[in-house]
């Protein structure tokens, strides 16, 4: 059901352990079509070692299912979010504790660690990015045009560390948000999600967003 709702032919599902600065990733493929799962082998590895560990399973995914990665999607599997390890943990945990949040002290809790994550590592680009989108996130919940300005600062502070971003489907995915939710824009946020499904060899990026706009 979450495969046609999504409109795709795989979808990915997982848990994640933690104990101390040890993970162990539990991964499974799911056909939409058929229905059936593909268990991918369960992998171990430290926070520090943890983008390279994702990378490599990343690949033996596409070759389980016979995809032939392109050039672009190997550059985007092979590039480090950040060199520190305690920020990536930092961010990390800043996205699992944002999915739970449903007030707005919650979100600013949990935009605590994307700062802290910058502070370690002020050219974070994603830290950015999920920064901007928490301030959209409290704009829905008090409207302080504040937040607005906050969540453009966080953007234009990751295409300003890394040029580099602006070929990333995340970062026009945030665009469209910034537009769509600041302004109710929704050319400019057609225009947004538009490029970072081209960015992304035409892969769904936002489906609510979407759904939204069109």
């Amino acid at each position: 059901q979450i495969g046609k709702e999504l409109n795709v032919d795989y979808w990915i599902e997982g848990s994640v352990q933690r104990d101390s600065d040890n993970i162990r990733v539990n991964i499974s493929v799911n056909n939409t079509a058929t229905n059936t799962q593909l268990v991918i082998e369960p992998f171990e590895c430290s926070w520090k070692d943890y983008q390279n560990a994702q990378a490599e399973r990343t690949k033996k995914i596409a070759d389980k299912l016979n995809k032939v990665l392109t050039p672009a999607e190997i550059r985007r599997i092979n590039r480090k979010m950040t060199e520190e390890p305690k920020a990536y943990q930092l961010y990390a945990t800043g996205i699992s504790n944002m999915m739970r949040s449903v007030s707005p002290e919650e979100t600013i809790a949990a935009m605590k660690y994307y700062e802290e994550a910058l502070e370690i590592d002020p050219k974070f680009c994603m830290a950015y990015m999920n920064l901007s989108r928490s301030y959209l996130m409290l704009y829905n919940f008090d409207q302080n045009s504040e937040r607005l300005e906050k969540s453009k600062e966080a953007i234009d502070s990751a295409l300003k560390c890394d040029p580099e971003v602006e070929k990333m489907p995340s970062y026009h995915n945030a665009l469209a948000m910034y537009y769509y939710t600041g302004f109710q824009n929704i050319p400019k946020a057609r225009e947004e999600i538009y490029i970072a499904e081209k960015l992304s060899d035409n892969r769904l990026i936002n489906p609510e967003l979407k759904a939204a706009i069109s």
